[in-house]
């Protein structure tokens, strides 16, 4: 059970779906054609954040996520 006072983000999300997000963010890297297959993880897994009123959702804040997606980014800018 969490602490009432502890914010709640997508940080705390099971550590195999963060697994799973990345993992498909590196595949989408290496061949972007699989960008589709990461939005599909990316809403099974995000859609529980956003249940109920915009003021209640749970911010989608995680560096870890946000390092991978920087780091992927890199990748994808290459191929412009």
């Amino acid at each position: 059970m969490t602490d009432p006072g502890q914010k709640i983000s997508a940080a705390l999300a099971d550590r195999d779906h963060r697994a799973e997000i990345v993992e498909r963010l590196y595949d989408v890297a290496v061949d972007p054609i699989r960008l589709e297959e990461l939005l599909d993880i990316w809403e099974v897994r995000a859609a529980p954040l956003r249940v109920g009123a915009v003021d209640r959702a749970i911010p989608l804040e995680d560096p870890e996520i946000e390092a991978h997606v920087a780091r992927a980014t890199v990748f994808l800018d290459r191929l412009e």
